[in-house]
């Protein structure tokens, strides 16, 4: 039998009336942990709740009220820590020291602010585009790529415009099918999620939807009001291109004109109409 792995460590206790500044998601075995206090970064760290991280783990939890002391068991390995952080009445800890000690692998995605725990990182575009009903608001497109299978994947755009008067984020998510020489997005596979101040609310089709909503981070365990539309219209398919570098959407102009239903693609530059060839959207 292995002998046990015991690790320790000891911080001062502080306690939090709210969250540090900086935020982030958490993925373990490639499913968004869903918290009811949300993770911080705090020099260079990202803290977790206590029994959320535990339990996602597979891992039994002990915690001694008189000491302060945090326990966690994994088969043979032990993890120790005293006098963790307590952030609105919530146990927090630090999720690479929990999750490294226990046996695990921690990525981190810069790009969107997101640690995975014996997780497939997703691939990550990213780019600066002109959106198609304002020229003159330049957005901030991030584009992660989500796999199913060998033979479907998940796209969820998300778009965050410069110079608004207020806090607005869109999102959109259509599912991928592979061709046999692109990855064919069916304009009805879309959904698309509009954030204005505190409220998301959406449209398009629900399955796809609740793909993003189980395994896109940012928007895993939200509430948001959807309208589901089992058939969007006439559209044109996307087709996706994937390179080590980037990755390349285009319409199928093989297709009748999508007649005014907004599916148009992006401008690459002020005043300048997307050619057909596509935007394309280095690797982050």
């Amino acid at each position: 039998m292995k002998k046990k792995a015991i690790a320790a460590i000891a911080t001062g206790a502080l306690l939090f009336s709210a969250l540090p500044a900086h935020a982030a998601s958490v993925v373990v075995k490639d499913r968004p942990l869903i918290l009811s206090q949300p993770a911080f970064i705090e020099s260079g760290r990202t803290f977790v709740p206590m029994r959320a991280i535990f339990e996602a783990l597979g891992a039994t939890v002990n915690w001694n009220g008189t000491t302060r002391t945090v326990t966690g068991i994994l088969n043979s390995k032990v993890v120790t820590l005293n006098n963790p952080k307590i952030v609105n009445g919530r146990t927090m800890v630090p999720l690479r020291y929990i999750s490294e000690t226990l046996g695990s692998r921690v990525d981190w995605q810069q790009e969107t602010q997101t640690a995975y725990v014996d997780s497939q990182v997703p691939q990550t575009y990213s780019r600066v585009v002109y959106g198609p009903h304002s020229l003159q608001d330049p957005g901030q497109w991030t584009l992660t790529l989500l796999g199913q299978s060998n033979t479907t994947a998940l796209l969820v755009a998300k778009h965050a415009p410069f110079d608004q008067s207020f806090p607005r984020t869109s999102y959109s998510a259509t599912l991928l099918t592979w061709d046999g020489q692109y990855w064919r997005g069916d304009y009805d596979s879309r959904c698309w999620i509009s954030y204005q101040f505190n409220n998301l609310a959406g449209a398009g089709n629900k399955a796809t939807f609740n793909l993003m909503m189980i395994q896109y981070p940012e928007l895993a365990g939200k509430r948001i009001q959807f309208n589901a539309i089992p058939d969007l219209g006439p559209g044109r398919d996307l087709l996706v291109t994937i390179t080590d570098s980037a990755l390349t959407i285009k319409q199928d102009m093989s297709m009748k004109p999508n007649a005014g239903s907004g599916a148009e693609l992006p401008l690459e530059r002020d005043n300048q109409p997307n050619p057909a060839i596509g935007i394309t959207v280095p690797r982050a």
